[in-house]
């Protein structure tokens, strides 16, 4: 709920600046499309969070604003990552769809986290989006998700290997060893972690 506040607030806040609009003047305007008194005072509390924004006055928002709610919008899970599993990545297509944040990229692809070897940072079912490959030497020290030559995928934290080309994939929970000297074709940051509890 507290993240869906925080969405409309921002929308708000953006619906009120590109249509130029003051807070009294949009207060007026509302109380006349909701048929019911709707003071400037109440539309600063919608601003800062301390009053939600209903559906009905959303909507009269959206018609007097001309700035578009903000809709759901959901992208396929491409597949699994191994954290702690070995996971060959999903190619028939997609297993279901997920919803992402307002803020995140229309090119962001989603997978689902299999193990626990990354946490407490990253749990067991997790959903990671990411919006870029990029080469692996690039993310050095750093969380990501990785795709092996042979076909695997995990979310490790990328070390260097003995020679140029490899990586060791390092888990933060230590009862899982180091995987070394692997070749990785690409690796990606993570964007957001949506845990599974959400």
């Amino acid at each position: 709920m507290e993240i869906m506040n925080n969405i409309m607030k921002i929308w708000l806040s953006e619906a009120l600046q590109e249509s130029g609009l003051s807070q009294s003047s949009l207060a007026r305007q509302l109380s006349e499309k909701v048929h019911r008194p709707i003071y400037r005072s109440a539309v600063n509390k919608m601003l800062t969070g301390e009053r939600g924004i209903s559906a009905q006055e959303g909507i009269a928002i959206e018609e007097i604003t001309k700035y578009p709610l903000p809709r759901k919008k959901t992208i396929p899970l491409m597949g699994y990552v191994g954290a702690g599993s070995e996971i060959i990545p999903y190619e028939d297509g997609w297993l279901e769809e997920v919803e992402i944040p307002p803020y995140i990229t229309k090119d962001t692809y989603a997978v689902k986290v299999e193990g626990d070897s990354m946490e407490p940072f990253i749990e067991d079912k997790s959903i990671l989006f990411y919006s870029e490959n990029i080469s692996p030497s690039l993310l050095l020290n750093k969380k990501a998700i990785v795709y092996t030559q042979d076909g695997r995928c995990f979310v490790k934290i990328i070390k260097q290997g003995s020679k140029s080309g490899l990586f060791n994939l390092e888990s933060l929970n230590r009862l899982y060893p180091e995987i070394k000297d692997i070749a990785l074709i690409w690796a990606a940051p993570i964007d957001w972690i949506k845990p599974p509890r959400f």
